[in-house]
């Protein structure tokens, strides 16, 4: 599953089995790696995965093949609306350990998927923020904070929405906090 996301990530660009090797089996001699590799496909095929080899030594899966759901998110911005916010958490559960490359590669790429999301978040925050929906900026808010933590925007509209709600302490709260971590961060 590990190589499949790395060539859905990748696009239309291919990889060498040998960088693919490398990335997921660092420590591992060549020949090892080039059997797990090997099974890897071999289990991907049976999966319906649908990989192609490019020329002899390159792997790829054909972008009409694989998408992600953030980027189709990205490409029809109302989708991003109709979806709970419990949907943008980015392979939250996902720790990696099958080495230290993959698990830099994963977290960049949670952190990469995390910061195309932002703008059009925010945006449906502050629509929501006009038509006065509290639970909608609270919710919406709270997941573009589990992307971007220290995003201002979004704690000031959580916060608001708390006040808006009757509840100024959780508002101030959450205020206080941001200051304390932004405070520490500087």
């Amino acid at each position: 599953v590990c190589s499949s996301g790395i060539l859905v990530r990748a696009g239309s660009r291919a990889f060498s089995r040998r960088e693919l090797e490398s990335f997921l089996w660092p420590d591992v001699e060549p020949e090892t790696a080039s059997h797990r590799m090997r099974q890897t496909l071999l289990n991907l095929r049976h999966l319906g995965v649908p990989v192609e080899t490019v020329g002899k030594t390159k792997l790829r899966i054909s972008p009409e093949h694989a998408t992600s759901d953030f980027e189709n998110m990205l490409a029809e911005p109302s989708r991003i609306e109709r979806s709970p916010a419990a949907h943008f958490a980015i392979l939250s559960h996902y720790t990696p350990s099958l080495s230290d490359e993959y698990a830099d590669w994963t977290a960049a790429k949670k952190r990469e998927i995390g910061s195309r999301l932002e703008t059009p978040l925010l945006a449906i925050v502050s629509a929501h923020r006009l038509k006065a929906s509290w639970d909608e900026v609270e919710s919406l808010a709270l997941a573009l904070l589990r992307l971007a933590p220290f995003n201002e925007e979004a704690t000031l509209a959580l916060a608001e929405a708390h006040a808006m709600r009757g509840a100024k302490l959780e508002a101030f709260r959450i205020l206080d906090s941001y200051l304390a971590e932004v405070g520490e961060a500087n």
